[in-house]
């Protein structure tokens, strides 16, 4: 492959996943703001509802809670793997094969992403640059290229304004 479309297409590159402590860390301050609001509720303006109402909002704080936690648990742990036309996830049981990778959230030196296999799948990833700063920007290079012309997804992306036709 020559000229433009062969500048766009980034190198295979591979990158560790793994559990992010820093989403584990927006997790526990939310948690807590979210304990500090009820207890100030409880406090202060919880008098006029039913006897049941706080317990119940405390029951739906420590669910939610319960919940995030266990979803960053459950966050792979493998090796994240862009051949060129597609991405590959192996981690065990949450592996995919040729699958899209979609970014949800970019703060530049973390990414929340989401990778949708061909058959519907979907694995939720969080990707830090602190994982392995030396391929930070390959991989960065390789989530934001476009897929070579063996790739299983044929849509023609979108071109930017400054391109032409």
């Amino acid at each position: 492959m020559t000229g433009p479309a062969a500048r766009r297409q980034a190198p295979p590159v591979h990158y560790p996943v793994a559990r992010s402590r820093w989403l584990a860390g927006v997790l526990c301050a939310v948690a807590l703001a979210g304990l500090a609001a009820l207890l100030v509720w409880a406090l202060w303006g919880a008098g006029q509802h039913a006897w049941w109402v706080v317990p119940a909002c405390m029951g739906a704080w420590l669910a939610a809670c319960l919940s995030a936690g266990r979803q960053w648990h459950a966050q792979p742990l493998g090796v994240l793997h862009w051949t060129g036309s597609h991405w590959d996830l192996q981690a065990g049981r949450q592996s995919l094969a040729q699958a899209r990778l979609q970014v949800h959230l970019d703060l530049q030196q973390r990414m929340g992403v989401c990778l949708v296999a061909p058959q519907g799948a979907r694995c939720w990833l969080w990707l830090e640059s602190r994982t392995q700063p030396e391929r930070w920007s390959a991989l960065r290079r390789a989530v934001y290229s476009r897929a070579g012309v063996d790739s299983a997804d044929t849509a023609t992306p979108p071109t930017r304004p400054d391109e032409g036709p």
